[in-house]
């Protein structure tokens, strides 16, 4: 059994927003078991696991770290 430690980390935590409006992440990510890292590139409207990012780039992201992979479990929307 794989034991969770939750935290709490701003977006830009895990990822960056390049010059061209673009998201990449800064580490390895895992959303709903799509694995992605440094090096993808994406814009507005693209789904990882069924989830767009763009909804979520002011927000906090609830994850935790398994084996170097961030695993995202959710997101704290901002009021």
């Amino acid at each position: 059994m794989i034991e969770m430690n939750l935290m709490r980390v701003q977006f830009t935590q895990l990822f960056r927003r390049n010059e061209n409006g673009a998201l990449t992440p800064l580490s390895p990510v895992n959303i709903n078991g799509i694995v992605f890292g440094p090096g993808v590139s994406f814009g507005p409207g693209v789904v990882f696991g069924g989830v767009n990012l763009f909804d979520f780039v002011n927000d906090a992201i609830e994850a935790d770290q398994i084996n170097g992979v961030w695993v995202i479990r959710g997101f704290y929307k901002n009021q």
